[in-house]
């Protein structure tokens, strides 16, 4: 904040999780809420998964501050165990709600609500007063609050269960404990150090059981791992579901099936990127070591990213990567040119030793992705070098020259946008 003031900018907004969908973490509510109000910043809560958890004594203890920030979003089609679709909005002074999205054309003036009428029509986007908060309604007036209460306690002691069943375990293995009703964790498999060969198999883990009938887990990524995440989100499962599944997770025979594995692409000649998906860089160390980004490397991070590393080649005209697409790859420039472009608009010039994809870089290990804030074209033949972003976080941590060259480079191109 004290950056953007500095530069003739004002601080808007903070987004803090309370009840991360990943993991449950909870962030620093009561330190933020005093932060956003000294510097007159509004605070906003997701608390889309975590916030019903407030219903129980230690869910309220876990999310404590959060009743301080200007606006909550909720999500009672998870803990709340409500049907599609449903959201709910939470903001401190409700006026401010209406006066954003109200608007009265001539032809809308005799369905003015009343001051203290609800009319779902000026509190979003959509000119409806589709009644989807009915089976909230109609839900805790049949079961009552302490239903939901009962059922997320419930949820919560049995990821507590799960822990202790998962850190008895040698095959498997904690990653993040257990956290308003969420935890992760691996199943460890002897002799196989590849991390891409560990991901495979934990996810086709998560496959087989899906298949099996025995239960679903889901995924997700922390700080670029792969892990399998484990949510109660049903009202009905016991201690014994648990067991269960994690029976199955711990001992179930699992090999990667060549048929899912990665192939080469049919026809990789009509395609606009060439990806030598089986093949090493012909790159070498004297040609890293002369690429300015790399110049502070040591022998093992050279190491690393000559077996990391892959080479693709892009026609000129084609795109490397495209505007709003999803993806986290880093690209260095080997040879040929290329332009950045947005909003039809040129942005840069690039060549050898030039690089993009930074964002994902730098955002590598987020719970999700960011889309590309611009494209890449090719203004002649380019040879490129992809780097995973798993690796340029390594490179964050390991070589300091490395993350400054790649955030100057952000923070100058972001300026120009």
């Amino acid at each position: 904040m004290d950056s953007d003031v500095a530069r003739g900018l004002q601080p808007l907004i903070v987004i803090a999780s309370a009840g991360a969908t990943s993991t449950g973490s909870v962030d620093a509510l009561p330190e933020l809420a005093e932060l956003c109000r000294s510097r007159g910043v509004w605070l906003h809560v997701d608390a889309a998964y975590g916030g019903f958890a407030v219903l129980s004594e230690r869910g309220g203890e876990a999310l404590a501050g959060m009743a301080l920030c200007d606006s909550i979003t909720l999500d009672p089609h998870k803990w709340l165990y409500m049907p599609f679709e449903v959201g709910c909005l939470l903001v401190r002074e409700g006026r401010l709600l209406r006066s954003a999205f109200e608007v009265v054309p001539h032809y809308l003036e005799d369905t003015r609500a009343a001051s203290r009428e609800v009319n779902f029509a000026n509190h979003g986007l959509q000119l409806t007063r589709a009644a989807r908060s009915i089976k909230v309604w109609l839900s805790l007036k049949y079961f009552g609050v302490g239903a939901f209460r009962a059922a997320i306690d419930r949820a919560m002691d049995l990821a507590l269960v799960a822990q202790e069943r998962i850190e008895a375990s040698e095959r498997l293995e904690l990653v993040t404990p257990a956290r308003l009703g969420v935890l992760t964790f691996r199943r460890r498999f002897p002799g196989v150090e590849d991390e891409d060969e560990a991901e495979r198999l934990n996810a086709e883990l998560v496959r087989m059981l899906a298949e099996s009938g025995e239960g679903l887990l889901s995924s997700t990524r922390l700080r670029g791992r792969y892990v399998i995440r484990f949510c109660v989100m049903n009202h009905t499962s016991l201690a014994p579901d648990v067991h269960r599944v994690l029976d199955f997770v711990e001992r179930a025979k699992v090999e990667v099936d060549a048929a899912r594995r990665p192939s080469p692409p049919e026809h990789v000649t009509e395609l606009a990127v060439n990806m030598a998906w089986l093949a090493r860089p012909t790159i070498d160390t004297a040609m890293l070591g002369a690429i300015p980004l790399f110049r502070d490397l040591g022998s093992e991070q050279v190491a690393r990213v000559l077996a990391a590393a892959r080479e693709e080649t892009v026609a000129p005209g084609k795109n490397a990567v495209t505007q709003w697409e999803y993806s986290r790859a880093f690209y260095v420039i080997l040879h040929g040119t290329a332009e950045v472009r947005a909003g039809g608009r040129r942005l840069a010039r690039l060549g050898p030793g030039d690089f993009f994809g930074e964002n994902a870089a730098i955002d590598w290990g987020a719970g999700f992705s960011y889309p590309r804030m611009a494209s890449v074209t090719a203004t002649s033949a380019l040879r490129l070098l992809m780097i995973p972003g798993r690796l340029i976080d390594e490179l964050f941590h390991t070589v300091p020259d490395v993350e400054r060259q790649i955030r100057a480079a952000q923070r100058e191109r972001l300026s120009h946008r």
